[in-house]
């Protein structure tokens, strides 16, 4: 895949990975796990959202939400939600209008490898 494919601050992502004009890969990148805006917090709302569109949920987090929707409906993909300590993986679909997000499990999910000794605050690296 081209390095022009993926697009940064992409409407409500962080960063979008396309493949012939078509989303394959949404990214949202948090400071911490939890608090109200934590990656916990965000996964909750898509995940209430998917099983009731009509459900609570923050502004921010129900345009996640509809990106997202549209965003799948155009084919499946994937969905890493990243913070210090987390790096969650889904592949996300659109069934009968709503967003579905599976947990990659171990044998699907992007290989995760110790990060080098660094001043940085991040453990990992994908």
């Amino acid at each position: 895949m081209a390095g022009g494919d993926i697009c940064f601050e992409q409407g409500e992502f962080d960063a979008v990975v396309e493949d012939g004009g078509v989303p394959v890969l949404a990214m949202e990148a948090k400071a911490r796990i939890d608090g109200t805006d934590g990656l916990l917090e965000l996964l909750d709302s898509l995940l209430r959202l998917g099983a009731d569109p009509q459900a609570a949920a923050r502004g921010n987090h129900r345009r996640k939400y509809a990106a997202l929707v549209d965003m799948a409906a155009r084919g499946p993909m994937v969905l890493w939600l990243v913070a210090d300590g987390a790096r969650w993986v889904f592949d996300a679909s659109v069934i009968a209008g709503t967003l579905r997000l599976t947990p990659r499990t171990a044998a699907g999910a992007l290989h995760v490898v110790p990060a080098p000794a660094s001043p940085h605050k991040s453990r990992t690296i994908i």
